[in-house]
C-alpha cells in the first residue's frame, strides 16, 4: 500500500480537501442554526414585553 493513497488508488490530497470543506460546511451551519435559535428565542421575548406594554396601554384608554 502506498502512502498518501486510499487503498482505491486515490490521492489523498483529491479527498481531504472536500472531506474537511464538508466538516466545516456542517459546523458553520451548526453555529448558523443555534444563532438563529437564539434570535428566534430573543424575538419571542419581546414580542411578550410588546404585547405587555400594549395591553397596559390599551387597559389605561
Amino acid at each position: 500500500m502506498k502512502i498518501g493513497v486510499f487503498p482505491d488508488g486515490t490521492p489523498w490530497e483529491e479527498i481531504l480537501p472536500k472531506t474537511l470543506d464538508e466538516a466545516l460546511n456542517i459546523e458553520r451551519i451548526a453555529e448558523q442554526k443555534t444563532r438563529i435559535a437564539d434570535l428566534e428565542k430573543t424575538l419571542l421575548e419581546e414580542k411578550a414585553k410588546l404585547g405587555a406594554l400594549l395591553g397596559e396601554e390599551g387597559g389605561k384608554e
